[in-house]
């Protein structure tokens, strides 16, 4: 009888004893989770959220961050350097002022470019949007101005509209910039009237002679 309280005993004993360290080892798994988590501010559900020691609770006031950096119980975040985003479902900002979301991966997809938005010519550098306030050179030689004319290196000019966008090489990112060079092309090929009889590859713009066979060309019908 003896033994069977003692073992007994024991059993419970080790019982309790497993119950504790199991419930110690959950709340230090739960204090690292916590820990690894960083404070920030969030778009949760169309509200705005802040996100402190663990703990998620409405956004009542406007927050600076570190970098200067505004987030507003709108939504709206204003740079140190006057540009602005809007934070959507999901995206968040910790105390830094850095987007810790897909938002950063996308904006650091974003190419650098120039481009004419709601009737304003904007800039966009590093995944933000500013006003143009200057006329800005590519490195192509294109000018492009804050009226949203662009002047090519060649003297042709363009005039960008809602939606059109040019990197900072002068390439454009829209699809005006094909049916520009489509253009170009078809008046090129316009352009060619006289062509050789023998060797109709050999075109030109005004009456001459085959560089192949030597025999005049001849216009085309």
């Amino acid at each position: 009888m003896k033994n069977f309280r003692f073992g007994l005993t024991r059993t419970v004993s080790l019982l309790i004893l497993f119950l504790t360290v199991s419930s110690l080892s959950v709340n230090a798994q739960a204090k690292q989770n916590t820990s690894t988590m960083k404070d920030c501010c969030m778009m949760k559900d169309g509200k705005m959220m802040v996100m402190k020691d663990g703990k998620t609770m409405p956004m009542e006031k406007d927050m600076v961050m570190k970098n200067g950096t505004t987030c507003m119980t709108n939504g709206e975040c204003m740079m140190k350097d006057g540009s602005k985003m809007m934070m959507k479902n999901g995206d968040s900002m910790d105390m830094n002022g850095k987007m810790c979301t897909n938002k950063v991966k996308k904006t650091s997809m974003m190419k650098d470019c120039c481009m004419m938005k709601d009737g304003k010519m904007m800039v966009m550098k590093d995944g933000k949007t500013m006003p143009m306030e200057k006329d800005m050179v590519m490195k192509n030689g294109t000018t492009c101005m804050t009226n949203g004319e662009c002047i090519m290196k060649d003297g042709s000019k363009m005039m960008m509209k809602n939606g059109d966008c040019m990197e900072m090489s002068g390439k454009m990112c829209t699809d005006k910039m094909k049916k520009m060079k489509k253009t170009k092309t078809t008046k090129k090929m316009a352009a060619m009237d006289y062509s050789c009889p023998m060797h109709p590859e050999i075109t030109s713009d005004k009456p001459s002679k085959c560089t192949k066979c030597g025999m005049d060309l001849t216009k085309k019908k």
